[in-house]
């Protein structure tokens, strides 16, 4: 009834055990900038690419995910199987450390809470990407998500949902750091239905929090035979890792703050309209 344990197998996990701690990974290159390249070489996002791609391939071949169920699938089930395996994918084999990590199911964020005060509870977004330094946890990235049926009022709230909470994170980031300005900022994802926004808030010269879009994509939640749909939402993708990168190594380089006299004289834009 209870077939014997296999050695091979067994082998495999005393490798896999001795060999983890011993693991060199790559350190965070230091001070990049925001300019026009990669910052990686092409072989390494060839290799995040086929992590993605595998994961896609587990999606398209989920019969969950087939046009027949769409519409009474909700949100939970979306974010922990389609978005957050691909963030993981395209985060995978990173110059991070161990100091990172993403959280979901709608944990507190604190950067929302203190800048709310007087113990009022934060915001609570779907996805977060957390960054442990010199004892200070920092949310470099916000996610919203509806479900794969989206209104055009939940795309509007999420909208301004994620544009509040990378303030929040921006605010709370420039408390402790004089971070470069016109260059570090926070990522704001936003998932609508089958579409995928990539946004960034930084702050500029004059101390004003700006809010760009970097790319809108199609996520690629079903088999198309038209590649160019699949390539744009790997391109995304790896704009959104190549960003991360660059905000984290302005992070880490950032000289601790001294005075809060500039935050409190920042201005704020105007919730993003609605597109």
């Amino acid at each position: 009834m209870k077939p014997a344990s296999i050695s091979r197998v067994e082998d495999m996990c005393n490798r896999f055990v001795s060999n983890f701690l011993s693991e060199n990974l790559s350190s965070l290159p230091y001070e990049l900038s925001h300019t026009n390249e990669w910052k990686e070489s092409e072989d390494k996002l060839e290799e995040i690419t086929l992590k993605i791609l595998e994961t896609l391939k587990s999606v398209w071949r989920n019969p969950a995910f087939c046009s027949e169920f769409v519409a009474t699938m909700n949100e939970g089930t979306y974010v922990n199987n389609i978005i957050v395996p691909l963030i993981n994918a395209c985060l995978s084999n990173n110059h991070f450390g161990e100091s990172e990590f993403i959280t979901t199911f709608e944990r507190q964020s604190i950067a929302s809470a203190d800048r709310r005060g007087d113990r009022r509870v934060g915001r609570r977004p779907d996805i977060m990407f957390i960054s442990k330094e010199d004892d200070k946890y920092y949310e470099l990235m916000y996610t919203e998500c509806s479900r794969i049926i989206c209104t055009k009022q939940k795309e509007k709230d999420d909208d301004i949902k994620l544009w509040r909470e990378c303030n929040d994170g921006l605010y709370w980031a420039q408390k402790s750091r004089r971070l470069k300005k016109e260059q570090f900022g926070i990522i704001g994802i936003q998932v609508a239905g089958c579409r995928l926004s990539l946004n960034v808030l930084i702050r500029d010269e004059l101390e004003v929090h700006r809010y760009y879009k970097l790319h809108e994509t199609e996520i690629s939640i079903r088999y198309s035979n038209d590649p160019s749909i699949l390539a744009d939402f790997i391109y995304t993708l790896l704009l959104f890792r190549n960003t991360l990168i660059v905000n984290m190594s302005l992070l880490r380089c950032a000289h601790d703050r001294r005075s809060n006299r500039n935050l409190d004289s920042s201005t704020v834009t105007s919730p993003p309209p609605n597109s």
